[in-house]
């Protein structure tokens, strides 16, 4: 079986949220990494400066991970800071581009949407 385009490490480039209402906000500063393993293992770690109030907001969770087409991949923690989230099926759709060296991760987010920006580490 070839590898999984995403298999390997990649560092956060931007982070768009959209609102319910269409309002799209720019997170400043978002620093951040993701790891997919061949073996079926992610771990993602990132945080941002919240425009709204100036405050650090992270992400930081990890677990297993499945790709059942070539749009979508879903994520299963095993950790997560929501304890109702650990165990559930996370399914976030995906694009490539640059050649395999970036990817778009879009997932929604109580009525809205993020949209995460990924450029592999080399």
């Amino acid at each position: 079986m070839p590898e999984h385009p995403l298999v390997g490490m990649w560092k956060l480039v931007s982070l768009d949220r959209t609102a319910p209402d269409g309002e799209v906000t720019h997170a400043e500063q978002p620093v951040g990494y993701l790891i997919y393993t061949n073996e079926g293992w992610f771990s993602e770690a990132f945080e941002y400066l919240n425009p709204a109030d100036g405050s650090t907001a992270h992400v930081l969770y990890c677990g297993t991970w499945e790709s059942p087409d070539a749009a979508t991949i879903i994520h299963q923690p095993h950790i997560h800071p929501n304890a109702d989230l650990v165990g559930a099926s996370l399914e976030r759709g995906f694009v490539v581009a640059d050649n395999g060296n970036r990817f778009t991760l879009t997932a929604s987010t109580g009525g809205g949407r993020a949209e995460l920006v990924w450029e592999r580490v080399r």
